[in-house]
């Protein structure tokens, strides 16, 4: 296949993210490609088609830009040529290709160097290209040179691509905050322009912030708003974008018969526009709530018809996901040789993909697989995997964060370095001019000191004036240098304090995970966190939705361990009842001014009542498996610092409790065994 990409108007690149895209725009493009006769013209409308057959059709995208690069190398035009190889890339990394997209992106931004044309849009494809291959940092290089050139070309609809792919940067490494500012700017940005598809767009990205933010309601708000712009403008392709968006959100707020109305509408969007592999992932997802719902046979269909359609297409990232899902669905089927079967499917593709998230699911479910086969040595080796691959990914995840905020403090302290040295220069450019005046004084006072003797005196006093002045302003610049060099110290030392953190709280998170006894899990946690900030009450109550109660497993006050206790979910003001609930944390740092936000009153279940209180919600897969909570007797004993690492240790820990919840389950099987 010959190397082709295209480099199209700013506007039509930015078709393929946004725009709804159907057939009939297709035959409309054909339709004119059989009647303009100018080679030129031709080359950008096959371009075009190859663009909106991008998602549907990738393979007919190609043949497209084929025929696209024979007429521009014929027409012998380096800059059509450089529009073919672009989208060339486009469709490389819409088949997972990324280094290929990303060798063809740098090709044409070299060409489009050598051309003198504006780069802003192939920086953009560049950093999707390494955005996709997972190197964050670069990719936000080169998102922001992108928005500064759009900037001076006063290109407003680039500057809110831009924003809204930097953004995106943001929302993955944890940022969330960030995202979403730079996600209302580009809302703005379209707004002005009346784009409101690029409005829709902005809203499904704030939408994803929310949604990391555990805010369901948010989330879903702003996806409606998106819903609303493209029913309004008829758009397929973005309808069902949000109806594949809003599906995990249902799923999440309990609501599985509104999640799949939403995606059996995005399937059928999908399948009417042509887009397989959107269609694929419906159905998987379909099958995923069906397999929820424990309506096997069901979920086993929808899942087949995915694949059917991944192997097509040859999706490989979306294949391992429904291969693991099928492979989940036998397992819960007891079914363990085709559980086995296809997860071992699934793992195979996800290695060859460097997918980890995937491999870290499917060799949990491998375990639970072989240990229905009673082979509980292979069941523990997966066990191993699973918990190695999940700190492997955290460790990762955690170091990005790190690299990110290395990076930025570099910034500023090169920022900071260049104000002070600016400074610098400006006291010996007046000590230079102080030091002029001193000498021309000298020299008038040689020549007229016969002439006037008070004028001599009177050059003296604006010397010693000067020098005063300039003392004054030297003190006062030593006085900031002195103060900006303690803040870069300390912004120094809080980077080597988070860095130093991190590194602790992913030892722990070892030690827990590689724990299997409850016991021994809950001892360690609680020495751990009385480590790192207050803890005159300790908790971990584990949820049990099937009894609808809170089991208060392991509670300690003021060095004693209180009896194991159960309460009712339907306690709507107990504390842990609405962590579970919301799926938040709460953060109380005087319980008496501050309970109204969480509860209509405070209900203390035993023991005294205290004055700082966290809770972290324990997570697996976005279920609430129990709930975490440190307290202590004094007011502000709390800051960020301490939610955030009791959150990071929430999520450990729930990792620790489905390992040893597996090992339990191993043991008992093997004791049955035996014991038959």
């Amino acid at each position: 296949m010959k190397k082709a990409i295209i480099y199209l108007a700013l506007s039509i690149l930015f078709v393929p993210n946004i725009l709804g895209a159907g057939n009939y725009k297709i035959d409309s493009l054909k339709t004119l490609v059989s009647k303009v006769s100018d080679d030129t013209s031709k080359v950008t409308l096959l371009n075009l088609i190859a663009s909106e057959l991008i998602d549907i059709a990738p393979d007919s995208a190609l043949t497209y830009v084929d025929l696209a690069f024979d007429l521009a190398e014929a027409k012998g035009s380096d800059l059509k040529i450089a529009e073919c190889y672009n989208i060339t890339g486009n469709i490389f990394r819409a088949q997972d290709e990324y280094r290929k997209a990303l060798e063809l992106h740098t090709e044409v931004l070299e060409m489009y160097e050598a051309l003198d044309k504006p780069l802003g849009w192939v920086r953009i494809e560049i950093g999707k290209d390494y955005y996709a291959l997972n190197s964050f940092d670069t990719a936000r290089a080169f998102f922001n040179r992108s928005i500064a050139e759009f900037e001076n070309n006063m290109d407003a609809d680039g500057h809110g691509v831009g924003l809204n792919n930097l953004g995106m940067v943001d929302l993955v490494l944890g940022n969330d905050l960030e995202a979403l500012k730079l996600f209302v700017k580009s809302t703005e940005i379209f707004e002005k322009l009346d784009r409101l598809d690029g409005m829709a767009w902005s809203y499904e990205l704030m939408a994803g912030v929310y949604y990391q933010q555990r805010d369901g309601d948010k989330a879903l708000e702003y996806l409606l708003k998106s819903k609303k712009i493209y029913g309004k403008r008829r758009d397929l392709r973005g309808l069902m974008s949000v109806y594949l968006k809003l599906g995990p959100i249902y799923v999440w707020m309990g609501s599985q018969a509104e999640a799949l109305d939403n995606y059996k509408l995005a399937m059928q969007f999908a399948e009417e526009i042509g887009d397989d592999k959107s269609a694929a992932v419906a159905n998987n997802r379909i099958g995923d709530v069906y397999a929820e719902k424990l309506e096997l046979e069901k979920a086993l269909r929808y899942q087949k018809k995915a694949l059917a359609i991944q192997e097509k297409i040859r999706d490989k990232v979306e294949m391992s996901v429904t291969l693991n899902s099928i492979g989940g669905i036998f397992v819960k089927q007891l079914n363990s040789s085709s559980a086995i079967d296809f997860l071992e499917q699934s793992i195979a593709l996800a290695e060859e993909i460097g997918y980890k998230f995937m491999m870290n699911q499917s060799y949990s479910l491998l375990a639970e697989a072989h240990s229905l086969n009673d082979d509980y040595k292979s069941a523990y080796k997966y066990q191993l995997l699973h918990t190695e691959t999940h700190d492997q990914l955290f460790d990762e995840k955690r170091m990005q964060k790190i690299q990110e905020l290395q990076a930025r403090y570099e910034d500023k302290k090169d920022e900071e370095a260049i104000v002070l040295l600016t400074k610098e220069n400006r006291i010996q450019e007046l000590k230079a001019n102080t030091d002029g005046i001193v000498k021309y004084g000298l020299l008038v006072g040689f020549l007229l000191l016969g002439i006037v003797m008070f004028l001599i005196l009177n050059r003296n006093k604006i010397k010693q004036k000067a020098m005063a002045e300039l003392e004054e302003m030297n003190e006062k610049m030593e006085g900031t240098i002195q103060h900006r060099t303690k803040e870069l110290q300390e912004q120094k030392k809080g980077l080597e304090a988070s860095r130093n953190s991190m590194a602790i709280l992913s030892v722990i998170g070892r030690e827990l995970t590689s724990t299997l006894d409850f016991e021994t899990i809950y001892g360690k946690l609680h020495e751990r966190i009385s480590e790192m900030m207050k803890a005159e009450c300790f908790g971990v109550r584990i949820y049990h939705p099937e009894t609808n109660v809170i089991d208060y497993k392991y509670e300690i006050e003021n060095g004693v361990r209180g009896e194991p206790m159960d309460i009712s979910m339907d306690d709507i003001d107990n504390y842990s009842v609405w962590c579970v609930v919301n799926k938040k944390e709460i953060f109380i740092n005087d319980n008496l001014k501050e309970f109204r936000e969480y509860t209509k009153k405070i209900v203390v279940p035993g023991g005294e009542t205290p004055h700082s209180l966290l809770f972290s919600p324990m997570m697996k897969d976005g279920k609430v498996v129990g709930v975490i909570t440190v307290q202590s007797f004094e007011r502000n004993a709390y800051s960020k610092y301490h939610a955030d690492i009791l959150k990071t240790l929430a999520s450990y820990t729930a990792i620790a409790l489905e390992n040893a919840g597996a090992f339990a389950k191993l043991e008992r099987r093997m004791n049955t065994s035996t014991a038959n």
